[in-house]
């Protein structure tokens, strides 16, 4: 099975379900290692290709020829990474910037009660299991 083949190329782009179904079965995995060695986490780059196929999948009418598709689908892949960094990036510098307001701001008294909330607060995440803690985290 490969998308070389005009007629599930074609399938393809007409939403047949076997085909879908084969195109996401042939690039799951190069995609998702090639995600995965840029993230380092499993776990997002699962959510990463999820993207990135949705993506493809929107815009599949525009697939044109079968021996571009492979570039077409890690360069999004490529941009999907791009964009990922950049919300953490500015994820980081809301954080900071949160944290630096926060602590000019506070007095002695304050800051010393919300450290032993935030304490308390993690104490409880911690003893959550792993996936409800990324749920937690991502949200």
């Amino acid at each position: 099975m490969n998308l070389s083949d005009p007629i599930l190329l074609q399938d393809f782009k007409n939403g047949e379900k076997h085909a879908v179904d084969a195109f996401y079965s042939l690039y799951k995995k190069p995609v998702l290692r090639f995600i995965l060695s840029m993230v380092k986490d499993p776990f997002e780059s699962e959510g990463i290709f999820h993207e990135v196929f949705l993506k493809i999948f929107r815009k599949r009418c525009e697939l044109e020829s079968s021996d571009r598709v492979q570039s077409y689908i890690f360069t999004i892949t490529k941009n999907e990474v791009i964009d990922y960094f950049k919300r953490l990036k500015r994820d980081r510098e809301r954080l900071e910037s949160f944290y630096k307001n926060r602590i000019e701001d506070s007095t002695g008294e304050e800051m010393a009660a919300e450290e032993m909330i935030f304490q308390r607060l993690e104490s409880a995440v911690d003893t959550l299991p792993y996936q409800r803690k990324k749920v937690l985290e991502l949200s």
